[in-house]
């Protein structure tokens, strides 16, 4: 009822609606009731559940004109966060499934938060890898200069900002779990998820500017043009686990495989973040991915016992896999030719260039980079941006309100001009991908398919109406016949003379037994011989 309903959604929420789904999650022990609360949940949180593939979902829980900013987006996140943490280790694939799209969800409603939470555990990964000492890495000082640069110096004003994106970071390695999740199906909708997130990272303004360790495989203006061109070239970019470009040599980019999303070693934590290494391997398959390589969804590693060069051909996929893989790149047929200027990220792809040698130098890394902005205006530009697409879905469209309180995107000090020029460096970095978010859940027409298939069976030989049942009736009822009519003669015939021929039947042998059917004419002869 609350599909794309914001009145609805309003209403379910001020009779605690959502409260009841996260009990049923926690208590009900059906894995199909746990499945529809979390697809209840993904619906108030913007997911569709229209059959219609025309219809996305959108406006995450709408406009709660009743709630402040604050409430509403301690609704949403909140919400959102201890339904996952309540499923997170749940064993039914179907509720796994649920949860996967409960989190698109959020991810379609809220890049910014996203992008910055995928950049963190990014760079906290890259400062764990290089270094064992204590000094704090470069998300640590962003995050540090993003709640100095608040408006407001309420110490309870910051704690609040630094626990909205504490939700997002836990969303988000969930998701990266799940995108190793054993079961098939929620690896792929997972991995679609983990892709999106990694693309959006790979287009922002973190793979701009300098200071920040991510870079993109292409400078931000010739994106589109070099994954066309990819094909014709000898020679690709991907980022490995550690960050840096790496050079592949043979034209056809190398096979991805998952990644790993478990958490390998220890690491320095801001107080309560979680993390895993599972960005980095992201990272790695989305570059290979722009550059026209499979996803890791649908190419899994060889098993050990098998060499890469193997000729033994991969099972099919089993037939209740229905989840389908979508890439946040378009899917490119024909290269076009192009030509680089020197304002792009690389000087050439050529035999000549840095690249195609092999040379990883830091010179090449930085070209093109701006010095005009810290990592920490990217995280403000970025968290604003939600912010104020957050105050614009809660306006009402009759009387232009947003409901009570200030606007949470007024404690961010950022100027137009400062925007403006951030917007130019991929602030909007969602835009420019295929849109595949939010997932759509199956689970409502799965369980539709009961009522939907024919009612007329063939019945079971116990009930009325099939044809042993039809029989068995018949016969009892001639039975019952044959007893009334022959119940006078039984009385008589101790009485009365055996005098009256019926038949005569001429045997092989000599009879000893005669045995006759009580209510069929049947009879049964048998001799001293056993022969019948």
């Amino acid at each position: 009822m609350w599909d794309g309903n914001n009145d609805v959604k309003e209403q379910a929420t001020l009779q605690s609606i959502p409260t009841r789904l996260l009990a049923l999650l926690q208590e009900d022990v059906s894995c199909e009731v746990r499945a529809a609360a979390l697809y209840a949940m993904a619906i108030y949180c913007g997911a569709s559940g229209s059959a219609n593939p025309e219809v996305n979902g959108e406006g995450g829980t709408g406009r709660m004109s009743h709630l402040s900013e604050e409430d509403h987006l301690e609704l949403e996140f909140g919400s959102a966060a201890e339904a996952i943490k309540i499923i997170k280790a749940d064993a039914s694939p179907i509720v796994r499934k649920e949860a996967v799209v409960l989190i698109s969800a959020l991810v379609n409603e809220w890049h910014g938060y996203f992008i910055v939470a995928a950049w963190v555990q990014w760079e906290e990964d890259k400062a764990t890898k290089a270094s064992e000492s204590n000094n704090p890495s470069i998300a640590d000082l962003a995050l540090d200069d993003w709640i100095r640069g608040l408006r407001s110096k309420s110490t309870e004003v910051k704690r609040r900002h630094r626990k909205y994106l504490n939700y997002i970071f836990f969303l988000l390695t969930q998701v990266y779990d799940l995108a190793a999740d054993p079961h098939i199906e929620v690896a792929t909708l997972a991995s679609t998820v983990v892709d999106f997130v990694t693309a959006m990272l790979l287009e922002s303004p973190f793979a701009r500017i300098r200071g920040t360790t991510v870079r993109s495989s292409t400078s931000s203006t010739l994106n589109s043009r070099i994954r066309k061109a990819s094909a014709s070239v000898n020679t690709s970019a991907s980022v490995s686990r550690q960050g840096s470009t790496t050079n592949i040599t043979s034209s056809t980019p190398p096979s991805l495989q998952r990644a790993d999303s478990a958490p390998q070693v220890p690491t320095r934590t801001l107080p309560g973040l979680m993390r895993t290494s599972s960005i980095a391997s992201a990272l790695g398959s989305l570059a290979n991915l722009a550059m026209g390589g499979q996803s890791a969804a649908n190419s899994a590693p060889p098993s050990p016992s098998q060499s890469y060069h193997s000729e033994v051909e991969h099972l099919p996929a089993p037939a209740i896999n229905l989840a389908r893989y979508l890439s946040p790149y378009p899917r490119l047929s024909i290269p076009e030719p192009f030509t680089l200027t020197p304002s792009a990220s690389f000087s050439s792809l050529g035999a000549s260039s840095p690249l195609a040698n092999g040379q990883n130098s830091a010179q090449n890394e930085n070209y093109g980079l701006t010095d005009a902005y810290e990592p920490s205006d990217v995280v403000s530009a970025l968290i604003s941006r939600d912010l104020m697409r957050f105050s614009s879905r809660r306006r009402s469209p009759e009387t232009g309100l947003s409901g009570p309180g200030q606007h949470l995107s007024h404690e961010y000090n950022i100027d137009k001009a400062r925007f403006s020029d951030l917007e130019e460096l991929g602030l909007d970095a969602g835009a420019s991908l295929v849109q595949t978010l939010p997932l759509k859940s199956r689970l409502y027409d799965w369980c539709l398919e009961y009522y939907k298939e024919p009612q007329m069976r063939h019945l079971d030989e116990d009930e009325p109406g099939s044809l042993p049942y039809t029989r068995q009736m018949w016969r009892r009822t001639r039975d019952e016949e044959i007893l009334r009519k022959t119940i006078v003669s039984g009385q008589q015939a101790p009485s009365r003379s055996w005098s009256h021929a019926v038949s005569t039947w001429k045997l092989p042998f000599a009879p000893k037994s005669v045995t006759f059917h009580h209510f069929d004419p049947h009879v049964a002869v048998a001799n001293e011989a056993a022969h019948v």
